[in-house]
C-alpha cells in the first residue's frame, strides 16, 4: 500500500511513541468501536492499550503524572485514528473532524460528502449509543447477566428493613415481635411507643408499623 502523507504521519508517530497499532485493537467490552452511518464514523471512546496491555492507568496527579496522562492521551488518539484508517483505507479520506465528545464519542467526516459532525446530543449519536446499548444488553441476556433482569429490590416499608437491622443490631422479626402488645394503638401511637419506648427514629418505626399493619389486613 502506498503511504500517503497523512498515513505516513501516522506511521511516523506510532513510532515516535515506540508502539505499533498495526495488530488487533483489543476493547474492554461487547459493542463496536465504530460504527458507519454513510459518510459519518462515529468511533468510541478510547482507552490507552497496546495489544494486552493498558499503558497507563490511575487518576492523573495522584496515581500518574501529567507526561504520563499525555502518553494515554495519545495511544488513545492513535487507537482511534487506527480505526479510521481500517475503514476509509487511508486517513486522506478524512475530510475533518467534527467533535471530540467526552467520554465517548468521536465522529469524522468523510471527505467524499458534506455530512456534519454528530456528538452524544444529537439523533445519529443518540442511535449509535442505543446500537451500542442494545448489543451489549443481548450479550448479556445470553449470559443470563442482563441488567433487566436484576433481583427485585424491597419497595415501601421493606425497603428500610437493612438500614433498621443495621443501626439497631435486631432482626425485624424483633421489632414486628413487639407489636401485638399493643396491637389496641393506632398506628401513629405506635411509632411513638417506639421512638420512646425502644429508641427508635421516627422514619424507622413507621416502617415497623406501616409493614406489621399491612401483614394483619
Amino acid at each position: 500500500m502506498t503511504m500517503t502523507t497523512r498515513d505516513q504521519t501516522f506511521q511516523d508517530t506510532a513510532q515516535a511513541l515506540g508502539y505499533s497499532f498495526d495488530g488487533e485493537l483489543k476493547i474492554g467490552g461487547h459493542y463496536a468501536p465504530l460504527v458507519r452511518d454513510g459518510h459519518i464514523l462515529y468511533i468510541s471512546g478510547q482507552i490507552p492499550r497496546v495489544q494486552n496491555e493498558v499503558v497507563v492507568t490511575g487518576r492523573v496527579g495522584t496515581d500518574t503524572d501529567l507526561q504520563q496522562a499525555q502518553l494515554a492521551a495519545q495511544i488513545c488518539t492513535m487507537r482511534a485514528l487506527a480505526l479510521v484508517q481500517r475503514e476509509l483505507g487511508t486517513l486522506d479520506k478524512v475530510r475533518t473532524v467534527l467533535r471530540i465528545c467526552y467520554p465517548a464519542f468521536w465522529a469524522m467526516r468523510e471527505r467524499t460528502h458534506a455530512h456534519r459532525w454528530a456528538c452524544c446530543s444529537c439523533p445519529r449519536a443518540r442511535r449509535w449509543s442505543w446500537i451500542w446499548w442494545r448489543q451489549s444488553l443481548l450479550h448479556k441476556r445470553e449470559r443470563g447477566t442482563s441488567p433487566m433482569t436484576t433481583p427485585d429490590k424491597p419497595k415501601g416499608p421493606a425497603s428500610y428493613f437493612p438500614s433498621i437491622e443495621k443501626k439497631y443490631g435486631q432482626p425485624i422479626a424483633h421489632w414486628l415481635d413487639l407489636l401485638p402488645s399493643c396491637d389496641v394503638m393506632k398506628h401513629m401511637e405506635m411509632v411513638t411507643w417506639l421512638k420512646a419506648e425502644h429508641g427508635l427514629g421516627h422514619g424507622h418505626a413507621n416502617a415497623i408499623v406501616a409493614y406489621w399493619m399491612a401483614a394483619q389486613k
